[in-house]
């Protein structure tokens, strides 16, 4: 698609973005950049201000501070229409009076577009989105999927410099919302636009993204793609928002170059860390549900610890079972394989040891969820 093909021009910088409602800041000084041609996911609870941060952005909300550019041009200040940006709501949004046909072209009329380039355009977007049979029908005629991919189409029929997305998927059913995800995906790496897009659901984040950004109470608490946000969590905020993870406390008796051991509960357990720590500092050691097999089932507990315990619940998950454990001070969640907990017949009011495959030690004053200081940080 013409427009779209000159990934030079699509970088985007946000610099000490601020947003205050007086005396409440719901963005507090965030600053990213997002290279030209990549999907780029805001994600946090409700009320971080992650959507306030995308709605300044596309000129929709006026920062109290901060800088926004776009291909090294200054567009703070200026109104929606003058940023090339296209929104993606999360209510689609569509015009109800209008056909989809007119909906896709009502902003190239709006950019002084002649009548048969709007017409060519129209007709390669809605092929493009698998639309061309829906152009003469109302919003209300068409179903949830129908409007979405009618809105995108709206949204990139502009050759936007960068398409911002707000929880997009958000009232679509599990089916769809995954079909629409893979569309915005092979729309992004076919077009090659920036796409900044915000949701709360770190499946869809981790599945749609190259990176991500996490937010809480206004601020940026970790960057990374998928696999580090997952895996290496810079925080307890992060750790307990993003997958299932047990967040044990404990004091570090080892370190050794990037791995640390605390211990807990009597118990030592050691993980890999990327913040500098001392014998003596508290610490977490943040383990993933996914992280334990059951002692004796090819784990060494000697790598990385164990747990015993007594379980509580068992719950199925459809192609493996969770496992609620009771230990002396805290409750455990582990996720075992379908066939290893039938084999084994595990149930409530059973012992249970389990061996702790992968963990991840973090210091226990990150609690807040501030950002580590770059000087702590291996």
């Amino acid at each position: 698609m013409s427009g779209l093909s000159d990934n030079e021009a699509k970088n985007l910088s946000v610099h000490g973005l601020k947003k205050h409602y007086g005396k409440v800041a719901a963005v507090d000084d965030i600053s990213f950049d997002v290279a030209a041609g990549t999907l780029v996911t805001l994600l946090g609870p409700s009320g971080c201000g992650k959507t306030t941060t995308l709605r300044m952005i596309g000129g929709l909300v006026e920062p109290t501070a901060g800088r926004i550019t776009i291909a090294g041009r200054d567009i703070t200040t200026l109104p929606p229409w003058k940023r090339n940006c296209g929104f993606v709501f999360q209510s689609y949004a569509l015009f109800p009076h209008m056909t989809v046909r007119d909906n896709i072209g009502y902003g190239l009329k709006l950019r002084g577009w002649e009548n048969q380039r709007i017409r060519e355009k129209i007709d390669e977007v809605a092929g493009f989105m698998d639309i061309a049979v829906l152009l003469d029908r109302l919003p209300r005629n068409l179903s949830g999927g129908q409007q979405q991919r009618s809105a995108v189409a709206r949204a990139i029929a502009i050759e936007p410099d960068v398409l911002l997305m707000d929880e997009p998927l958000a009232n679509l059913d599990a089916q769809l919302r995954d079909r629409i995800r893979d569309e915005i995906r092979r729309l992004q790496h076919e077009l090659g636009v920036t796409i900044i897009y915000v949701t709360h659901d770190q499946a869809e984040a981790f599945s749609i993204s190259d990176q991500v950004l996490v937010i809480n109470a206004g601020r940026v608490v970790q960057k990374g793609n998928p696999q580090q946000i997952f895996a290496r969590p810079a925080s307890t905020f992060v750790a307990s928002f993003v997958g299932v993870n047990n967040l044990l406390g404990g004091r570090v008796v080892t370190v050794e170059a990037d791995e640390a051991t605390i211990e807990w509960n009597g118990c030592r357990i050691r993980g890999h860390t990327d913040l500098r720590m001392a014998v003596g500092d508290r610490a977490i050691a943040v383990i993933g549900a996914q992280s334990f097999n059951l002692e004796g089932q090819g784990s060494n507990p000697a790598v990385h610890g164990s747990i015993s315990g007594e379980i509580s619940a068992v719950s199925f998950q459809g192609n493996h079972y969770r496992i609620s454990l009771r230990t002396q001070n805290d409750a455990i969640v582990a996720e075992l394989s379908k066939d290893l907990v039938e084999h084994s017949r595990l149930e409530p009011g059973s012992p249970i040891a389990l061996a702790i495959n992968n963990a991840f030690i973090i210091p226990e004053d990150r609690s807040d969820g501030k950002t580590p200081n770059l000087e702590d940080i291996r």
